[in-house]
């Protein structure tokens, strides 16, 4: 195991461009398991180091080198990228137009090492790299991204967050459907043929309330059934995580639906008080600020 090796593995990126840059003809070597410089890199470097790594061309022509398994360095990013990191993933794919149809010696492809969420042979060989070998071949920590954990399954973590996100799902599908039934500002109740509708049936504010409302619900009821499908594990683990990314992605619209049907109730009942209502409004939409925040927070760090 050669120092760029070693400096890939910890994740130094500014090391490994200064021994390429004074030693240009190391960027192919590889240790005994076939593994160079770029296989390491993709167990450590973060999005925006590894996409500058990439930028280097010697570096670049590494993008297909298979070790003596048959796997590149995009087996290892896809082996420890969690599904749910995929825009992650498929940027750095998309950089340096690298083949997620590649296959190793065993016939498996980049795109099914990640839609199966890790390759137990190739996860095993990474966990290995961050343990103390004895004989100084591998030093303790060589590998391993530290928001990126390998020691479960992706399948593991996506159970968990499951059973999580169900009781988001469910809790938003009862509240929507309570909100229905408790319409703002009550029902009219004098008798003709209007008796029992709502009072601001007429009003903007509210027929916009009953439509977010109602599209809060049937998406929450929707990711609610996907779980739930989802534990009957009667699926290909592929079209699982599908599923799983698509009942998250409902969830989601599901609970911005909420937050403007809560938002435009308010409005409605309290547009009287025109500056109460405003303020109101303000401070419900505030949580799409929140989320914008969280989520380039998110991407950012990825």
């Amino acid at each position: 195991m050669t120092p760029l090796h070693l400096a890939a593995g910890r994740g130094h990126i500014n090391i490994i461009k200064e021994i390429i840059l004074r030693c240009t003809d190391c960027y192919e070597l590889v240790d005994h398991k076939g593994w160079n410089v770029l296989h390491f890199a993709m167990g450590t470097l973060n999005k925006d180091k590894l996409l500058d790594l990439v930028e280097n061309p010697l570096i670049k022509k590494l993008i297909h080198e298979k070790d003596v398994n048959g796997n590149t360095p995009f087996h290892v990013l896809a082996t420890i990228t969690p599904y749910f990191y995929f825009t992650f993933f498929y940027r750095i794919i998309n950089k340096v137009k690298g083949d997620i149809k590649a296959v190793n010696n065993n016939n498996v492809s980049v795109f099914n090492v990640f839609t199966m969420i890790g390759y137990p042979e190739l996860q095993k060989q990474i966990s290995e790299l961050s343990k103390e070998t004895g004989d100084g071949s591998y030093p303790l920590g060589v590998t391993g991204r530290e928001y990126f954990r390998i020691e479960k399954s992706g399948l593991e973590l996506l159970e968990k967050a499951r059973d999580s996100h169900i009781v988001a799902a469910a809790l938003i599908a009862t509240v929507t459907f309570a909100a229905a039934f408790t319409l703002p500002d009550g029902f009219k109740n004098e008798v003709g043929k209007n008796q029992g509708m709502a009072i601001l049936s007429r009003n903007s504010a509210f027929q916009t309330f009953v439509i977010s409302d109602a599209i809060a619900m049937v998406f929450s009821t929707f990711s609610v059934f996907s779980y739930f499908f989802m534990a009957l594990e009667v699926l290909p683990r592929r079209k699982y995580f599908i599923l799983f990314a698509t009942a998250t992605w409902f969830a989601v619209i599901a609970m911005a639906a909420m937050v403007i049907a809560f938002v435009t109730g308010t409005y409605a009942v309290l547009s009287p008080a025109l500056g109460l209502a405003i303020a109101t409004c303000l401070i419900g939409l505030t949580v799409f600020l929140l989320l914008a925040y969280v989520g380039y927070i998110f991407f950012k760090e990825i």
